[in-house]
């Protein structure tokens, strides 16, 4: 998991709070647009290598540091970074691919900021208490990284130094995936803005904790920018949370229906647990007269089971309880019809989620949300199973199903069919556990019965459901995520106030 945290710039000393995320090609783009307001580009890499140098300077006791600087403007950095820390008393080495003689412009005119020797990377010296300052390339790299770079993250790996990535770890590629070489970093200093390949697996892991400078970017450069995604936070949905008042009676926060199955009767259990905390007012399990008693002797006693046939008798009971949305799949198995089921929620209004068994099978046409995982999604879309990033996978999917689309993993993409999506980066690996999507698919249906729209109740519900997690910490089981979540949920209102 990553961490962003805004660092102040040294002059404005104003954090930011957008949430908004951006690609390479658009931080440039906005670089340039400033540039054509008179702020020159060396103007810009100092401010660059000066928010490295202090986040280094303010979070490190002294000690050797190894800048190591490629040929283009990520390296530009590097040497602004090296300049900095030595006039400040560091002990400072530079290394570059190039001899300096053979950088571009920009390179060459900030390597002049640099008085000392430059050697080449071939020729570097690691001890497992240096700083390595990682400025060798950014995220437009496009092809595999040369054998002596590869040589010299295999001297960093080996003698365990502290990484420090400029703007993305070197082996980041422009189409967002990772050289099998990408050299870790425990920490990145991105400038202006956090960026899709932060917080966007397969290059998240390898980002450590990432930290963003201002470095003077015009806001009007980012004016009309197409945001592309958003990083998933409270602050873009919390205002669609309905907080219950002296006023405020059971039904007014949302009934959910869980479609239980006849045999695999945890995940519906499960996932009626997870509707209601957070925060809907009831939930039932609705199965078959057989499996019944089964479900009453599992489920915590404030679920309730109630028993249809068919799918006119179980509509009608929906309609009569107030059911507000449905989730269809967890367990299911082949137990009851769920196409003709969610047909007739949606023409009753009554809102659907499609998860688990019933994934592929009910047409998407039919749902407000669906939660497939990767395995899920190549089955369901396989036209877009190649495409090169997770982010774009699930924005087209979310357009060719007209729905809301979930796809699931330590990157859990929210996607809506209006081209809106958030990047959940808030979750612990340990939700690779049985249940933990029944969870996750019944705390949808949940925010979803309390009259939050589609996107906003996925959203929420996938950010309470990670952060549960976090709380709870290594070999968490899925029945304890519903008591986390709601604790979870006691904190966004108690910030509130």
């Amino acid at each position: 998991m990553s961490n962003i945290e805004n660092v102040q710039d040294s002059q404005s000393r104003k954090p930011r709070t957008s949430y908004a995320l951006f690609t390479t090609e658009q931080i440039r783009q906005a670089e340039k647009l400033t540039n054509e307001t008179g702020v020159r580009e060396i103007e810009l890499i100092q401010k660059a290598g000066r928010g490295v140098a202090e986040f280094i300077a303010n979070h490190f006791e002294r000690r050797p540091v190894s800048v190591l600087c490629g040929p283009g403007k990520n390296g530009s950095d590097g040497f602004v970074v090296a300049a900095i820390l030595e006039k400040a008393g560091w002990n400072v080495r530079v290394y570059c691919t190039k001899q300096v003689i053979m950088l571009n412009d920009v390179a060459a005119e900030a390597a002049k900021l640099w008085q000392g020797e430059v050697s080449m990377l071939s020729e570097i010296e690691i001890n497992p208490d240096h700083i390595i300052v990682d400025a060798v390339f950014g995220a437009g790299l496009n092809r595999e990284l040369p054998r002596e770079i590869v040589e010299t993250f295999n001297a960093v790996r080996q003698e365990r130094a502290t990484v420090v990535s400029v703007d993305v770890p070197t082996g980041i590629r422009s189409d967002l995936s990772v050289d099998k070489n990408i050299l870790k970093a425990d920490y990145t200093v991105t400038m202006s803005r956090p960026r899709i390949e932060h917080v966007l697996q397969p290059g998240a892991q390898y980002c450590g904790k990432i930290s963003v400078v201002d470095i003077g970017l015009k806001p009007s450069a980012f004016a009309g920018m197409e945001i592309h995604a958003s990083l998933n936070h409270p602050e873009l949905w919390r205002q669609f949370w309905k907080v219950p008042d002296a006023q405020t009676h059971k039904y007014m926060r949302g009934h959910v229906a869980v479609l239980g199955g006849e045999t695999l009767v945890g995940a519906a259990c499960l996932a009626s647990s997870g509707a209601m905390r957070t925060g809907a007012g009831m939930a039932s399990i609705f199965t078959s007269e057989s499996a019944a008693s089964v479900y009453r002797s599992s489920v915590a006693p404030e679920i309730m089971v109630r028993c249809f046939d068919g799918v006119v008798g179980a509509v009608d009971l929906m309609v009569e309880r107030h059911v507000s949305a449905c989730l269809i799949g967890p367990g299911a198995e082949k137990s009851f019809d769920m196409t003709g089921l969610a047909k007739a929620c949606q023409e009753k209004d009554v809102q659907v989620v499609l998860d688990g068994d019933a994934l592929g099978e009910v047409p998407n046409e039919y749902a407000a949300i669906i939660t497939p995982h990767d395995g899920e999604f190549k089955r369901m879309f396989p036209d877009l199973a190649e495409l090169p990033n997770k982010l774009e996978r699930a924005k087209k999917a979310a357009v060719q199903a007209s729905c809301v689309v979930v796809l699931k993993g330590m990157d859990t993409i929210i996607a809506s069919p209006d081209g809106r999506a958030c990047i959940n980066n808030k979750a612990s690996p340990w939700l690779s556990t049985a249940g933990s999507g029944d969870v996750l698919a019944g705390a949808i249906a949940g925010c979803l019965a309390q009259k939050m729209p589609p996107f906003e109740a996925a959203c929420s519900a996938v950010w309470l459901h990670g952060m549960a997690s976090l709380k709870l910490g290594a070999a968490m089981v899925a029945s304890e995520l519903p008591r986390a979540i709601s604790l979870t949920l006691s904190e966004i209102y108690k910030d509130n106030g």
